[in-house]
């Protein structure tokens, strides 16, 4: 099977075990990571933790960080060279141009083992103020009646700072787990794009409660920019 036309590829469910440690190490020995809530997280069965995406280093700290092995959802362009073999091997699921389907499919493959998928439902790294998300998480969530856990994280990126720049090293990160978002009862058979639009904006509105609960909880807040060139100064 070829690595950039997934079709009905799936990760093999170990993959994602040495990466947790690689990445808890990397992101906790360079940043400051302060973790609440991981009992939040289901220790078996399947699940998605969808986050909310404002800086660089968001995937691997979240690989790292949530309590159990994880297959990411992860930009397509990401898996070229040395970088593209990594994600391979610890089992992410790469989103392609105009693939977007493939990997919903190998996301659906994955919960259907019990497995957990990680998604940042904004789909591209800003604000991180979750003001909009792909359906692709409520999707997930009703063919497979797999709970989303919500995510916050603060501090991956400030103010002024583009998305491509790393924190401070020993800058504080927070990573905060909310409650599950569970599939409504009432949701039988093969779901609408009514019921999957519903499912979505009950994980965004979880999602934006939380991150109000954890800034000011916890004193770290999001950036006001987006990141992007013209939206911040390459000065500060």
């Amino acid at each position: 099977m070829s690595h950039t036309e997934p079709g009905d590829w799936m990760p093999a469910a170990w993959t994602p075990r040495w990466a947790r440690h690689v990445g808890r190490i990397l992101c906790g020995t360079l940043w400051h990571v302060e973790v609440y809530g991981a009992e939040n997280v289901p220790a078996d069965g399947r699940v998605i933790v969808a986050a909310n995406h404002a800086g660089l280093i968001d995937g691997p700290l979240m690989m790292g960080f949530v309590p159990r092995p994880t297959h990411f959802l992860v930009k397509g362009a990401f898996f070229r060279g040395p970088v593209g073999w990594v994600l391979r091997a610890c089992g992410q699921i790469p989103v392609l141009p105009g693939g977007g389907r493939s990997a919903l499919s190998a996301g659906r493959g994955v919960l259907m083992r019990d497995g957990c998928v990680g998604i940042f439902p904004e789909g591209r790294r800003g604000r991180g103020d979750v003001a909009r998300l792909h359906p692709g998480v409520g999707w997930l969530s009703l063919h497979t009646g797999a709970p989303v856990v919500p995510v916050a994280v603060l501090g991956t990126r400030v103010t002024g700072k583009s998305v491509h720049a790393l924190p401070r090293l020993r800058t504080r990160i927070v990573v905060l787990y909310g409650a599950p978002v569970t599939v409504p009862s009432s949701c039988n058979g093969e779901p609408t794009r009514r019921d999957i639009a519903d499912m979505t904006d009950r994980v965004r509105t979880a999602m934006s409660e939380l991150l109000m609960e954890a800034q000011q909880k916890y004193g770290i807040v999001m950036p006001t920019d987006d990141g992007t060139e013209g939206s911040y100064s390459a000065n500060v």
